[in-house]
C-alpha cells in the first residue's frame, strides 16, 4: 500500500473516530443504573462587602417581617406580637452564623449531594465530611412530586454561552425564584441559581434541583447559587462523580 493510501486510511479512521465519540455524547440517557455527586462549595470573594450587605438584607427582613405583623387582619395581636419576638432572635442568630464563617478558621465540612440509579429505584442521600447525614429512597415514576414551595419569577436561556461537562455540551440558564419553605421575612429573598444544563439526559430527579418545570427541560451539571443584594458570597455545585447509564 503506497504512502498517499495508508496516509488516507488513517485520516478515515480518525474522522469515524471523531463521529463515533461526538455520537456517544450526544445520545440521550434516561438513567437506570449508575450514580452522580455534587459537591457544594461556599465561597467568600470579599469578607467586608460580604458583612455589610448582609446586614442590610437582615435589616430589610426585619422591616418585612413588621410590615408583614401589620397586614395581617384577624389575628389576635399577642399572637403576632409572639410570633414576631420569635423570628427576630431567629434572625439574629442566622446572621450570626452566617457572619462568623466569614471569619472563622476552622476547616469547612465537605457537603455532598448523591443519587444512585438501580432502575426503577433512586437512592439519595447528603453526606458530610464522608458520613452521611439524611438517606431516603423513592421509585422513580411514582414518587414524582413537584416542590409547590419553591416558586420561579423568572427563567433566562443563554444557548450561546456554551461549554463542555463530562463530555455533555451544556448552555448557561438563568433563574430567579423564592423559597416559600423559609419563615416570614427570609421567604421574601430573591434567589439566583446559574445553572450550567443538558438536554442529553431526561430524568424528573436531580440531588439538588427538585423544579419539574426545570427538569422536564434540561438536566443540571453545574450550579451557582446566590443572593440579590447580598455581595461578595456565592455557593457552587460542582460535578465530581458520573457514571449514569
Amino acid at each position: 500500500m503506497g504512502k498517499r493510501n495508508l496516509q488516507n486510511v488513517k485520516i478515515l479512521l480518525v474522522l469515524l473516530i471523531s463521529c463515533n465519540a461526538l455520537y456517544s455524547q450526544n445520545k440521550t440517557i434516561v438513567p437506570t443504573k449508575g450514580a452522580i455527586v455534587f459537591v457544594k462549595k461556599e465561597i467568600i470573594t470579599d469578607t467586608v462587602l460580604y458583612k455589610k450587605s448582609m446586614e442590610k438584607v437582615f435589616d430589610k427582613l426585619t422591616l418585612e417581617v413588621k410590615k408583614h405583623a401589620l397586614l395581617e387582619k384577624g389575628k389576635v395581636l399577642d399572637t403576632i406580637n409572639q410570633r414576631d419576638e420569635q423570628l427576630y432572635p431567629m434572625f439574629d442568630m442566622i446572621k450570626s452564623v452566617a457572619l462568623q464563617q466569614v471569619f472563622s478558621k476552622e476547616p469547612k465540612s465537605i457537603i455532598k449531594f448523591h443519587h444512585s440509579y438501580n432502575n426503577d429505584e433512586i437512592e439519595e442521600f447528603i453526606s458530610s465530611n464522608g458520613q452521611y447525614v439524611e438517606k431516603k429512597k423513592f421509585i422513580n415514576s411514582s414518587d414524582l412530586k413537584d416542590d409547590d414551595l419553591l416558586i420561579i419569577t423568572k427563567v433566562e436561556e443563554f444557548k450561546n454561552e456554551t461549554k463542555i461537562i463530562k463530555q455533555f455540551k451544556c448552555y448557561k440558564v438563568v433563574m430567579d425564584y423564592f423559597d416559600l419553605e423559609q419563615p416570614p421575612g427570609l421567604n421574601t429573598i430573591v434567589n439566583v441559581m446559574e445553572l450550567w444544563v443538558t438536554e442529553d439526559i431526561k430524568s424528573n430527579f436531580h440531588p439538588f434541583i427538585t423544579s419539574i418545570d426545570i427538569l422536564e427541560k434540561y438536566f443540571p451539571l453545574e450550579a451557582k447559587h446566590s443572593i440579590k443584594d447580598v455581595e461578595g458570597m456565592y455557593t457552587t455545585y460542582d460535578l465530581v462523580d458520573f457514571s449514569l447509564k
